[in-house]
């Protein structure tokens, strides 16, 4: 075999391992996640839910830039 042609072999080789990980990543199967409830309330307790962790984010964003932990340096 040339060394040309063998050089290609090898470098398309060494890509195998790329293409199969990027097929995994871009051609996602479906998750169907759902979330079921049987009545109102556990429903109403699932968003409540939502709103209580919405809450809590914005108090984390107003007491992160209230105290200018935002343009503190971190680390240790």
């Amino acid at each position: 075999m040339p060394k040309k042609n063998q050089y290609s072999l090898q470098l398309f080789l060494k890509f195998i391992p790329a293409m199969m990980v990027a097929g995994l990543i871009f051609v996602p199967v479906d998750g169907l996640a759902t979330q079921l409830h049987a009545s109102s309330e556990g429903i109403i307790t699932h968003q409540v839910g939502h709103l209580f962790f919405l809450f809590s984010m914005v108090a984390l964003i107003f007491t992160i830039t209230g105290k200018g932990l935002d343009k503190q340096k971190g680390g240790a």
